[in-house]
């Protein structure tokens, strides 16, 4: 048996930076064997590889579209059966919903709750077989609450929470859990767009006064992998704010 099989396994979609970056380092830390993956972003897909090289080999990387249902297909095809699947990959969109067209709710259900979708119906098979597993979904406090402009990309959140909670009563049974992490504000590229004005109008809802880290919601993520009698559950990492 290879060192690799002997190793928990995990994959982290979206991973090439951000949070799925965050979440991917804290497994790899604690002895797990990590897939990364990305859809597009090939050079940071590999520059993170190579940074996470210099203290471990048990990693590698995967350029696919997990939104894709064939493409995840052939991405579990190598990776096998996992122990913990993390449905990170996620895309934003901001703008007037009355000004947005087929094209832009493609490109949100597929980046946002396709992928989760894909990558859960294929991880699924082999934990149920095995009667064992985890799945953490990565949401947002925006599936619970809505954004004013950002209606589209909370509806996506909302529905990988619905989904959260469906799928752990199905799996439940098979000993694997499923639950999500909603994010609050992370200091992450995705939230690049935001003025110093507009934080600090935010920060005026959460209690804690601050802007989260990614590693903030890796932790969380990593316990939920790890704590075997939680599921269904949407944990909110946002200071306070929901």
């Amino acid at each position: 048996m290879t060192k690799k099989n002997k190793l928990k396994k995990v994959l982290v979609t979206g991973s090439s930076r951000g949070v799925g970056k965050s979440v991917a380092r804290i497994f790899l830390e604690n002895g797990y064997y990590v897939y990364l993956n990305a859809n597009k972003s090939a050079d940071e897909l590999n520059a993170t590889l190579n940074e996470f090289r210099r203290f471990s080999q048990n990693i590698e990387a995967i350029l696919a579209d997990a939104g894709d249902f064939n493409e995840a297909r052939k991405v579990f095809e190598r990776v096998g059966a996992l122990d913990v699947l993390v449905n990170n990959a996620s895309v934003p969109l901001f703008g007037l919903f009355t000004a947005q067209n087929e094209q832009d709710f493609d490109y949100v259900i597929n980046n946002n709750i396709r992928s989760a979708l894909n990558c859960s119906r294929f991880a699924a098979e082999a934990m149920i077989r095995e009667k064992r597993g985890a799945i953490i979904n990565i949401s947002s406090v925006w599936g619970i609450t809505g954004a004013s402009c950002e209606a589209l990309y909370s509806a996506s959140k909302g529905a990988i929470n619905a989904f959260t909670k469906a799928l752990a009563r199905e799996l439940g049974p098979s000993g694997v859990t499923v639950n999500a992490v909603a994010a609050g504000l992370l200091d992450t590229k995705m939230n690049e767009r935001l003025s110093p004005e507009e934080v600090t109008a935010f920060l005026e809802n959460v209690p804690l006064g601050k802007i989260g880290a990614p590693d903030d919601a890796a932790r969380a993520v990593f316990f939920l992998a790890e704590e075997k009698y939680i599921t269904g559950q949407v944990l909110c990492v946002d200071g306070g704010m929901v």
